[in-house]
């Protein structure tokens, strides 16, 4: 079964991220100087609007990891107890990927606002774009693999609807998502020439957004004027 613990990497593996965080934000503190300062929340251009100190940051950032761990880890209980889960249980490994994935990022984000007690500024926004778009080149890649379930995929009237519709959607929208990926890495290195900001990373996934649930509606009127 994939669901077997043993078969397991999201929880094992998002934990030992989190226990890194919290090494190496415990390593900044102690070196930080006197009145150091981390930022725990950001405007929509990426200025630091809620500062704390080193420690408190810290407990910030690896709470929030440990809220998202302890969500993650519960979504699969849930839908076993749902409905038997057997689509879930077949997209467990995709899940897993994310979940580590999200985890990684998190603690990224998380170090990355700790080196602000030291003095270094690191961009967000561009950090964040790369981020974002690691996020979706990895997601694209285990788009394909996932089967009809009530929590991960594109989840649309017509995907749920039919199992073909779902399969087909999935594989055709991997390498969008591939591509959304790349864009965004590029933008948030400088590629593009574009200002950090969100606008543009949020009117690419909005496009392809659109683009999944246009595609699955198209599918699924394919699919009923199959014979």
């Amino acid at each position: 079964m994939h669901d077997r613990p043993d078969h397991r990497s999201g929880p094992l593996l998002s934990v030992a991220l989190i226990a890194t965080v919290v090494v190496a934000g415990l390593a900044i503190a102690y070196h930080a100087p006197p009145g150091a300062t981390v930022p725990i929340h950001f405007t929509r251009d990426w200025t630091a609007d809620r500062v704390v100190s080193p420690l408190h940051g810290l407990l910030v950032w690896t709470g929030r990891m440990t809220g998202f761990w302890t969500l993650m880890a519960i979504l699969p209980q849930f839908m076993r107890a749902r409905n038997g889960g057997e689509g879930f249980a077949a997209s467990l490994p995709v899940y897993d990927t994310l979940w580590i994935t999200l985890t990684a990022m998190m603690g990224i984000l998380a170090i990355a606002c700790m080196e602000y007690a030291m003095g270094n500024r690191i961009v967000m926004g561009s950090l964040s774009d790369v981020l974002l778009g690691a996020f979706f080149v990895l997601a694209g890649n285990g788009l394909g693999k996932l089967r009809p379930n009530d929590i991960i995929g594109i989840r649309t009237p017509w995907t749920k609807n039919s199992t073909r519709v779902w399969n087909r959607t999935h594989r055709t929208c991997g390498p969008v998502f591939i591509l959304l990926g790349m864009l965004l890495i590029a933008a948030g290195l400088g590629l593009f020439g574009l200002p950090v900001t969100p606008v543009f990373s949020t009117a690419a996934i909005l496009a392809v957004a659109a683009f999944s649930c246009g595609l699955s509606w198209l599918y699924w009127r394919l699919d009923r004027r199959t014979p």
